[in-house]
């Protein structure tokens, strides 16, 4: 989350706290760096606050608990309040003698300028040269109107967007090549920027800054059609309409991390979180980011959700339903796909074993009283024979 008050204790503490839900991610938002106290002030200014936070602390407390580090910048923005463009006011994409338009209390900076972007770079490279960062979380949290560039001549303004584009890729480029160890992660107040130049750099994209895991099954559901769930970041946070289990099993079909307090978590919580840990450890990879879709039922059904995934060599599939109905039994039996014919796998539903035939043309049985908004994850493992 973002804590614009946050102090080292503060950060620490999280951080032990998320070790105890299996986090293997830590990532400080918002707020690490200048005179960042709010959103009106400081943006553009990459450098680390010492009187806030101690960051090789934190860096250590997280690597000694066995997990990576991650860090928020907006390269792409800046506070008129901020050092950055006290110094260099000409690096803003506005006319000064206009009425711009101020939106989140900041401006985007003059890409289509060479000068900004090497500015920018050296700025965040310091950082990544001197901090052991493993993970980047790179935010644009504006929309780009009413954008002008000091460099370039009336006859050419018309062309700020195309020439701000390229700067952008050209230090993603810059950064993506030089720190080719940190895993960078594209944000855009949400999905603002699921764009295939983006992908050519980052691995990994926001897909939404919408958590509630109902309204996620339907922007999951689209999405997968044009991007695969490797691509798209997919969290587990505090909303209330569903318990911690259908949101983990949820954001399993993506990138998979949490955006909550890991310290309010109850021990129930904290114990569905941990099962479905579990089965990402087991078969995220292989299944998830390798594996093989298969849409069963779409969310826009109205009734149910359902979503399957095989792994390239069709031994291991994780199934997902949800109940999108106030009634029991949205569905009885779902027939599967992607199975090997004559192999057999077991399922975590009843523990029984079924060739892959049966499972995509009797399905699983689902008929048991499922409430709205509950789920079923369900595992497949191949076996060698129906004996379990």
């Amino acid at each position: 989350g973002c804590y614009m008050d946050f102090d080292t204790g503060k950060v620490l503490d999280l951080i032990r706290s998320a070790k105890k839900i299996g986090v293997g991610l830590f990532v400080l938002d918002d707020g690490w760096f200048g005179s960042r106290d709010d959103d009106e002030r400081s943006l553009g200014d990459w450098f680390v606050n010492s009187k806030k936070i101690d960051l090789r602390r934190i860096i250590d407390e997280c690597h000694e608990n066995g997990m990576l580090f991650g860090l928020w910048f907006e390269p792409e923005m800046g506070n008129l309040d901020s050092d950055f463009l006290r110094e260099h006011p000409q690096y803003a994409a506005v006319d000064y003698n206009t009425n711009f338009w101020l939106s989140r209390h900041q401006v985007a900076l003059n890409f289509a300028d060479e000068k900004v972007v090497d500015a920018v770079y050296e700025r965040i490279a310091d950082i990544l040269s001197n901090y052991r960062i493993d993970y980047v979380k790179w935010d644009h949290n504006r929309q780009l109107e009413d954008c002008y560039a000091a460099n370039l001549d009336g006859a050419h303004q018309g062309e700020f967007y195309h020439r701000n584009t390229l700067g952008y890729y050209r230090l993603a480029k810059m950064l993506t090549e030089r720190f080719d160890h940190v895993h960078f992660q594209g944000c855009a107040s949400g999905g603002g920027r699921f764009d295939l130049g983006t992908l050519f750099y980052f691995p990994e994209i926001w897909t939404s800054d919408e958590n509630d895991p109902v309204q996620r099954l339907f922007i999951q559901y689209g999405t997968s059609f044009c991007y695969p769930p490797l691509v798209s970041g997919s969290h587990v946070n505090d909303c209330k309409i569903t318990d911690y289990k259908t949101k983990a099993e949820i954001a399993l079909f993506g990138s998979y991390g949490f955006e909550l307090d890991p310290r309010k978590l109850t021990e129930k919580d904290v114990l569905e979180i941990r099962k479905v840990n579990e089965i990402f450890k087991k078969y995220h990879d292989s299944v998830v980011l390798e594996g093989d879709m298969y849409r069963l039922i779409s969310p826009f059904d109205k009734e149910a959700f359902a979503i399957q995934m095989v792994s390239k060599d069709k031994s291991e599939s994780l199934f997902l339903f949800v109940n999108l109905l106030k009634k029991l039994r949205a569905r009885r039996f779902v027939k599967l796909q992607g199975l090997k014919e004559d192999a057999y796998y077991v399922n975590s539903l009843d523990d029984k074993a079924h060739k892959g035939e049966y499972y995509m043309n009797v399905g699983l049985n689902l008929s048991y009283n499922l409430y709205e908004f509950d789920s079923y994850l369900v595992t497949l493992q191949e076996v060698e024979n129906e004996t379990v």
